[in-house]
């Protein structure tokens, strides 16, 4: 039987077409920008991270937990103080990183990417 409904990633053509995308290459090029890109480039690939675990179901590689590398990485970017006050308006900068934080600490392992038990 077929996985069938309105969202964006609630159709077996839609899961298919997933694995297609999310390749290795493909995480690890989302832990290397958000281990060592610009605060810029941290913040869109923290972003990306979200959109797939809330999103749908790639299998990320279980060698290392994307999600908290995503998180970490968007806390140094908070700590960096002179990027920070580089922004016209700082604090909703601040309150938009510290969202983007929550949505993926928020997100459970049993709708998100991840091919682990849960606890």
């Amino acid at each position: 039987m077929g996985a069938w409904g309105h969202g964006p990633f609630d159709n077996d053509a839609a899961l298919d077409w997933v694995p297609e995308i999310a390749t290795p290459e493909m995480w690890r090029r989302l832990r290397s920008t958000l281990e060592g890109g610009t605060n810029d480039e941290v913040r869109a690939a923290a972003r990306f991270v979200r959109c797939i675990v809330t999103g749908c179901r790639a299998v990320a590689p279980t060698e290392f937990d994307i999600t908290e590398i995503a998180i970490d990485a968007l806390h140094r970017v908070l700590a960096d103080r002179l990027w920070m006050a580089s922004w016209d308006e700082p604090g909703t900068v601040r309150n938009d990183i510290l969202t983007e934080i929550e949505m993926i600490q928020g997100t459970p392992l049993g709708t998100s990417m991840f091919d682990r038990p849960l606890p």
